[in-house]
């Protein structure tokens, strides 16, 4: 079969004992579809053919890994013995090595990040089919579609604010949403408008401000090394944030239990000027990709509903009145837009 298996909150998982059988099965039929196809496309430079034979063989081993009912942290280890047997051929692929191997201590940081938002692959022959997968994904597309999602936001609230724009990116990786939006004004608005940055990664937070350092001036710019989690416990964490207009989060939720997600969610309402816009994202625990990230890739995300959602914003004192839960347009990434009167 050569469908992706989509997480059910019902499926049963297969016995202990079957789990090590089936996913060596799954690896060998995987190294072995992707030997057949290095031969029929003259190792993978027939792009086309390769690609489309590599989605194939990637299809038929996610669906088997998928069957065995280990989703999350539960995967981790089984899916060690994928490595074990294709490793050396997986390992071609930029960017789900990058997300497997975290040379920066976690999964989406921003070099893949910027990749998938500008769809960059590998020249390696055959890692230029698995990158193709990678980008292929609707996890990937949900995040390029939510990075213009916000940089409408900040488009739109700029341009409809008379005084000065503040614009907070709170894990802001490589703050490309906030490079689309200033893009979008052009130099209508740029001396209007501040940026704060907040990170964890200095080296994401260099990039970011660089990137965006060519279309507002310098001294617009504030970067902040922080670890976000314990924001709210800060002292002067009032005067770090300030108050401003539109506060940017799109990806920092899926990383975060309920009880910091609440208590930042709590800061981030407390500290939006009025008349301002909140947005945080959260991946959905349904999306197609969700195999795929965890069996090849170890990337692992704390999934939240659309009742979820509703709930945190309840907890964390958001008015009920003042949020709307929505999606981008694929539908596997939540947005919780909050809006302060």
């Amino acid at each position: 079969m050569s469908v992706i298996p989509i997480w059910r909150n019902d499926q049963k998982k297969i016995a202990t004992a079957e789990v090590d059988s089936l996913v060596s099965d799954a690896a060998l039929e995987l190294a072995s579809s992707l030997e057949s196809t290095k031969i029929a496309t003259d190792h993978f430079n027939d792009t086309a053919l390769a690609t489309a034979l590599v989605q194939l063989a990637m299809d038929c081993c996610l669906q088997k890994l998928g069957s065995t009912g280990l989703w999350g942290q539960e995967n981790r280890i089984a899916s060690n013995a994928i490595y074990d047997i294709a490793g050396r051929e997986l390992s071609r692929g930029w960017l789900q090595t990058r997300a497997r191997e975290k040379p920066l201590g976690y999964a989406g940081d921003h070099q893949l990040l910027t990749r998938i938002c500008n769809r960059t692959a590998t020249e390696d022959p055959l890692g230029f089919c698995f990158d193709q997968y990678f980008l292929s994904q609707s996890a990937p597309e949900a995040v390029r579609q939510r990075t213009k999602l916000a940089a409408r936001h900040l488009a739109h609230g700029a341009m409809n604010h008379s005084e000065q724009f503040s614009v907070l990116g709170l894990g802001c990786g490589p703050a490309l949403e906030i490079d689309y939006g200033l893009k979008l004004l052009g130099e209508r608005s740029a001396a209007s408008i501040k940026v704060t940055l907040l990170d964890l990664c200095g080296e994401a937070i260099s990039a970011a401000a660089q990137r965006i350092s060519g279309l507002i001036p310098v001294q617009n710019i504030t970067t902040i090394r922080e670890n976000l989690p314990r924001l709210p416990q800060r002292r002067d964490v009032e005067r770090t944030l300030g108050n401003p207009h539109l506060i940017l989060c799109p990806g920092l939720f899926d990383y975060l239990d309920d009880t910091i997600a609440t208590a930042l969610l709590r800061l981030l309402w407390q500290q939006l000027a009025s008349g301002g816009t909140l947005l945080v994202g959260n991946f959905a625990p349904h999306h197609a990709t969700r195999a795929y990230m965890e069996w090849i890739g170890n990337w692992y995300l704390t999934y939240r509903s659309e009742e979820a959602m509703n709930t945190l914003a309840d907890q964390a004192g958001v008015p009920n009145d003042c949020v709307q839960i929505g999606t981008e347009p694929t539908g596997d990434d939540w947005f919780l837009v909050a809006r302060k009167p």
